[in-house]
């Protein structure tokens, strides 16, 4: 995180500090510790080092977003490209019909 922070120019913390200590993230992690969460950009520093975007998603969820994988991508894309197949076929089979 800290390296993905000082590349970006990001603050990870109050202050100038453009790194994390263990203690500050085991404050961000305590599930009973509603007093120190971690900035957006704190969030955004950990999706890029780890690739995990789960931290994204209760933040997403108020929006009424998901966060897709690229799986889910791919589902999705196969999924418009049937529905554009079959919109295809019914307009062959309306435009062979018209010319019989």
């Amino acid at each position: 995180m800290t390296e993905v922070a000082r590349s970006s120019g990001v603050k990870l913390s109050k202050g100038n500090a453009k790194s994390v200590k263990v203690a500050t993230l085991n404050k961000w992690l305590a599930p009973d510790d509603r007093d120190h969460p971690p900035s957006l950009q704190a969030i955004a520093a950990f999706v890029a080092a780890t690739g995990d975007n789960s931290p994204l998603m209760p933040l997403l969820s108020v929006f009424g977003l998901e966060v897709m994988t690229e799986d889910d991508k791919s589902f999705r894309d196969y999924g418009k490209a049937d529905i554009a197949a079959k919109k295809a076929q019914a307009e062959r089979k309306r435009l062979e019909a018209v010319l019989k």
